[in-house]
């Protein structure tokens, strides 16, 4: 007669070798609506974004792009409509989206990446997170500002009566010199615009109006992340530090290869006619004293805005001593 022990440990046995064969469950793939403004480098960086999130999570996360066509994107990603939105602090209708957006005579793309990990992200948390969203940096412009004018500059009054067409911090400072700041959909043309790149302003033919281009000290326009709060919660640890990581690694490669595009730009303008020179002392002083003006009214306008311009206050005054000790020009 069989021993019954003899026999139950052989379908233990048996069972377990079975089961060790068979795959475990995977649970499904998560997918997240990334909403993308209309910028013209914001589609291209949407979908490198999702490729790389896919990869890096092995198709645990799915990101799909998804055009704004105009709609606001804070509003949406708090909402829950979208997980994830791509774009610019300075469209957001917040008080303190100036001071995370394209600022003159501030921290450089390079100097505001590093106030970001000392204090800065904390405080931009602070300014999103009463909407529900995380607010994450993507992708630095590597130049400085830029102003492209049909006429050359010299004195400090040159801007007063020129056409603009630049909404935001950059367009109320350029109202403060006498400009008129024109709609978006106004009909004839601007005499000043304010560059978005050189690669960009190429391909929308800038240069074709305006054949002086001054650049100007300050941070460019940068795009950003907005994630939906509690959809980030709602990721395991893993997939949540491969949000982070992919959005970094991305932002640095897009910024690596904006300078490289930018320096070819820059020889086809130049090769067309276009005339590169700094702005003239006197401009660049009554812009300066107006920029630190007008910042000076934004950040009094709310106690976190005050936080914040001072934060950025002090660490640009915390590294203006190693500017010569810079690598210098050759």
């Amino acid at each position: 007669m069989p021993n019954p022990t003899r026999l139950l440990k052989i379908l233990l046995l048996t069972t377990g070798l079975l089961l060790a064969g068979c795959p475990e469950p995977t649970a499904p793939a998560r997918v997240w609506r990334l909403g993308y403004s209309d910028a013209p480098t914001h589609q291209a960086l949407a979908e490198q974004l999702a490729e790389r999130v896919n990869r890096l999570s092995a198709g645990r996360l799915q990101l799909q792009p998804l055009a704004l066509d105009g709609a606001a994107r804070l509003e949406r990603v708090s909402s829950g409509a979208l997980e994830m939105g791509l774009g610019q602090s300075a469209e957001d209708a917040l008080p303190a989206a100036v001071f995370f957006g394209a600022q003159p005579f501030g921290l450089s793309a390079s100097q505001y990446a590093a106030w970001l990990q000392h204090g800065g992200q904390a405080l931009w948390e602070q300014t999103y997170g009463p909407y529900g969203v995380l607010p994450l940096a993507l992708e630095q412009e590597p130049l400085s500002l830029g102003l492209w004018s049909d006429r050359e500059l010299g004195a400090a009054t040159d801007l007063l009566g020129m056409t603009v067409r630049q909404p935001g911090l950059l367009g109320e400072l350029l109202q403060r010199l006498g400009a008129r700041v024109e709609p978006p959909l106004a009909q004839d043309p601007p005499q000043a615009r304010i560059s978005q790149g050189l690669p960009q302003d190429e391909a929308l033919g800038l240069h074709r109006g305006a054949r002086y281009y001054y650049p100007w000290p300050g941070r460019a326009a940068a795009a950003d992340l907005l994630i939906n709060q509690q959809a980030y919660q709602g990721l395991p640890a893993d997939l949540q530090a491969i949000v982070r990581e992919a959005s970094r690694g991305l932002g640095q490669q897009a910024e690596d290869d904006a300078l490289y595009q930018c320096a070819l730009a820059l020889e086809r303008l130049r090769l067309q006619g276009v005339l590169f020179s700094p702005l003239p002392a006197p401009l660049q002083q009554r812009l300066r004293q107006e920029s630190a003006s007008l910042l000076a009214e934004h950040a009094a306008r709310d106690p976190l805005n005050g936080r914040i311009w001072a934060s950025q206050s002090s660490f640009q005054a915390l590294l203006l001593p190693l500017q010569p000790l810079e690598t210098p020009a050759p």
